[in-house]
């Protein structure tokens, strides 16, 4: 992309000053676009209350299914843990965030249901967010642009369409739970673009999500506060010193509200566990990224092109007139593609199936808008008027056929009985969620352990802790991600406190990575002061000596 830039920086008769003038100019020259549209504003309402019909239409019972105990543990036991030791950071040591790892214990909190059920149920509802927000970026994207009403409502129907369809409800799809936040700031980051007013509520939320984003998702505050810190660098070349002093001040406003909002020792563990993941999670469960076209594997080499793509089209458009492209949507797509280079480090970082689509997600919506509009430009739409009432209900009545075609648990028929199948999801005992061999386990660890505090695995079946109500003895929980040997120590340290009775060492059911040959001296600790008590089924239980 860099040589393509340079190249096209060289060839392009263009005077080079007038290039950076075009970024840099100040807006109060800058050619704006048209008018606010009300028949956009008029399909966002449609588009969202179908979105909303589409989630009602959901068959809420098709999600009682077998437990992942690895994944849906995560947050399953982290916060059972801040429900019973009535602490975050000290009570476990998290790989993801505040409410990537906490979400159900605020859920729990404020509906007063413990479930997996309503587990599942927050992710579908954030999904249905994911969705709204998305359509929210479309819109403004479309306003921004130099169309007629005629092509800007074509535009923002199908732009909204097709990134919706991205976002299904199969919570495997792009679009988690964890893209909410980084959809919230993008938006926010659109809108400070259409007014660069230095006490607007935009550029508040920016500047606040500084350390918001931390709490949100590890990994979503890292790549939010890279694009704040560009964001600051541009407005600097720009000279808007005052815009930039007011993003500072809001981070700093930030950053001491939540120190002052925590006790002293949960912010310091918040810090010490951030840092700790930050440094060490990528040797922890770093999957190496398949080498471009000579791996032969199909799906990595495309997440690259589809990048490279987009970066084409996003030079090609810094390029054109400001009086064919506005700077806004120059500034829009071009930190769009910034955000989505910045957010394809988590499909880097670990390389499977499920990360490639996350860190994917952003980069569909520069690709969708700028191929959409090189499209529909190009096509007259004198004999169609979609500004016509009847056309526009005809073609949102299409679009929810369509949504609810893409997702194969929805049907119109479930829409009568959703608070019904609802109420059945979150409603459901545990045992529901859990095949034979681990009911029989929980029951019988219950028996053995009814006279201990709390609960220690050796194994990565995260969500037994939560499963048998108990908190864990040690803060590590998820125990491969103390591999690192001052966590270990830790982890030795906590077990010699706690002296739990017995150790789940392990299963034969275990998909993951084998914590006896990662954890060595907490395995060694293990050995030395534990025998063997049973094997119940696949899985092997030690006692303490």
């Amino acid at each position: 992309l860099s040589a393509y830039f340079t190249a096209k920086f060289l060839v392009v008769k263009k005077n080079h000053k007038l290039f950076f003038k075009n970024l840099l100019i100040n807006l109060k020259d800058s050619n704006k676009y048209l008018s606010k549209d009300k028949n956009l504003s008029n399909s966002l309402k449609f588009i969202i209350l179908i979105i909303l019909i589409q989630f009602f239409c959901i068959d809420f019972k098709t999600y009682i299914y077998h437990l992942d105990l690895f994944h849906e543990g995560l947050w399953l036991t982290a916060s059972s843990n801040a429900i019973y030791k009535n602490e975050f950071w000290q009570s476990s040591y998290i790989g993801r965030g505040l409410f990537g790892n906490f979400s159900n214990y605020f859920i729990w909190k404020i509906s007063d249901i413990n479930s997996i059920g309503i587990s599942r149920f927050v992710a579908l509802f954030f999904i249905m967010l994911n969705k709204v927000f998305l359509v929210l970026i479309s819109k403004n994207l479309v306003e921004k642009t130099f169309l007629d009403s005629n092509k800007k409502f074509c535009l923002f129907i199908v732009l909204s369409f097709f990134l919706i369809t991205l976002s299904d409800y199969n919570l495997n799809g792009p679009y988690s739970l964890r893209s909410f936040g980084l959809l919230f700031f993008i938006y926010f980051l659109l809108k400070f673009f259409d007014n660069f007013k230095v006490g607007s509520l935009p550029l508040l939320i920016i500047g606040f999500f500084s350390s918001v984003s931390f709490f949100w998702y590890i990994d979503v505050g890292v790549y939010i506060n890279l694009t704040i810190f560009l964001l600051i660098i541009y407005l600097l070349l720009r000279k808007e010193f005052l815009i930039s002093a007011s993003i500072v001040f809001y981070i700093l406003a930030g950053w001491v509200f939540f120190y002052t909002l925590l006790p002293k020792n949960e912010f310091i563990n918040f810090y010490k566990n951030t840092l700790s993941i930050f440094l060490t999670i990528e040797y922890i469960q770093g999957l190496i990224y398949p080498t471009p076209f000579f791996s032969g594997d199909a799906r990595s080499t495309r997440a690259l092109l589809l990048i490279l793509i987009t970066g084409i089209f996003t030079i090609n458009l810094l390029f054109k007139l400001n009086d064919k492209i506005s700077l806004e949507t120059k500034l829009s797509l071009v930190f769009l593609f910034l955000i989505a280079c910045i957010n394809f480090k988590s499909a880097l970082s670990r390389s499977d199936t499920g990360h490639i689509k996350a860190g994917l997600s952003i980069i569909y919506i520069p690709l969708f808008y700028h191929f959409l509009y090189s499209v529909i430009t190009k096509i007259s739409f004198k004999n169609i008027n979609f500004t016509n009432k009847y056309l526009q209900i005809l073609l949102l009545i299409l679009f929810f056929i369509l949504g609810l075609s893409n997702n194969t648990n929805s049907n119109f028929r479930n829409l009568p009985n959703s608070l019904n199948s609802i109420k059945y999801l979150v409603s459901q005992d545990d045992n529901k969620f859990l095949n034979q061999d681990y009911n029989d386990f929980i029951n019988y660890y219950k028996k053995i352990s009814i006279n201990d505090k709390c609960i220690q695995i050796f194994t990565n079946e995260v969500a037994i802790p939560y499963l048998l109500k108990k908190p864990t003895c040690t803060k590590y929980y998820v125990v491969y991600s103390a591999s690192p040997i001052t966590l270990q120590k830790d982890h030795v340290s906590s077990l010699i406190l706690k002296r739990p009775k017995y150790i789940l060492y392990k299963s034969e059911k275990d998909l993951y990575d084998d914590p006896i040959k990662r954890l060595t001296i907490v395995n060694e600790y293990i050995l030395k002061n534990y025998t063997f008590f049973r094997k119940f089924n696949k899985f092997t239980i030690l006692k303490r000596k």
